[in-house]
């Protein structure tokens, strides 16, 4: 995937989940990070796109972060630096990499999606599921992944990239989503739990006839 939608998706669902500007802003380069392995000799997708590299930048970031905020604070920029991290590695999820480098020198890959067979009445729709790992080729290059074979009947109704966006906006929901959750579960408990408005009595003034002064009228005005 492009490096701009590397930086732009992940942005874009933090601020979705209200995530400081200048956090989701500020950070999202952090999202280009695992792509700097690129500049070395030893192949791409290996030394920037593992889970390690991903425990480094909350750690770093945590503390950096302290030097100016509250530990409260410091974790929360932890996470979203992660959060860019980890969201490069989602979005690159069916070329394979090195998530577990060093401890293995082997990429792994995972390619979803849900295909629709036209030659059938009614037409069928199934999900495919690519997933395992490689062997390096050479000094630390991976082999390509053969595409999923389509015939002209079969087409992606979903498509894989598809799939990682459900997937990048569900992370991004598990860790920064809680609090607009319980917002929205406390309005739904408000306007399960609350009974109506009581209706109000409205006096309403009557004009006097003969001279007397009548006795007031009441009316009870619905909502």
């Amino acid at each position: 995937m492009d490096l701009l939608f590397h930086v732009l998706l992940p942005a874009l669902v933090l601020l979705a989940l209200r995530v400081r500007a200048r956090y989701a802003i500020g950070l999202a380069p952090l999202a280009v990070l695992p792509d700097l392995d690129g500049l070395s000799e030893a192949g791409h997708r290996i030394y920037g796109h593992n889970v390690f590299i991903v425990l480094f930048v909350v750690l770093a970031a945590y503390f950096l972060a302290r030097l100016w905020v509250d530990g409260k604070e410091a974790r929360h920029v932890g996470l979203v630096a992660g959060f860019f991290v980890v969201s490069h590695l989602v979005l690159d999820l069916a070329d394979p990499s090195g998530w577990l480098y060093p401890l293995t020198d082997r990429g792994f890959h995972v390619t979803m999606g849900i295909v629709g067979d036209f030659r059938a009445t009614p037409h069928l729709y199934y999900p495919i599921l690519q997933a395992g790992s490689v062997a390096p080729e050479g000094a630390w290059s991976y082999p390509q992944l053969q595409p999923f074979e389509k015939d002209a009947h079969v087409a992606y109704m979903i498509s894989p990239q598809a799939i990682q966006l459900v997937l990048l906006a569900g992370l991004g929901l598990a860790l920064f989503g809680r609090p607009l959750l319980a917002q929205a579960l406390h309005r739904l408990r408000r306007g399960v739990e609350e009974p109506a408005p009581a209706a109000r009595p409205m006096p309403v003034k009557v004009k006097a006839r003969h001279g007397k002064a009548p006795a007031p009228v009441v009316r009870v005005k619905e909502r």
